[in-house]
């Protein structure tokens, strides 16, 4: 990014660890509330050993491969 975007709009840089961040709570919030809850995530996400269903398995939650 052109630092000059950065500097007029330097909340810029974490947006992405932002949406991730809020992606993450809400999904917890879902499994905590709901028996039975419905996400949607890129392939990438669904993929990484760093995306989401790896930081919440790691979080101690189940997590299952499709049959």
């Amino acid at each position: 990014l052109s630092s000059a975007i950065t500097k007029l709009q330097p909340e810029i840089l974490t947006i992405k660890q932002r949406a991730i961040d809020n992606w993450m709570a809400a999904a917890e919030k879902a499994l905590d509330n709901n028996s039975s809850t419905f996400a949607v995530l890129s392939m990438r996400e669904v993929l990484s050993p760093q995306g989401a269903l790896a930081k919440l398995k790691a979080k101690g939650y189940t997590v299952e491969k499709p049959n």
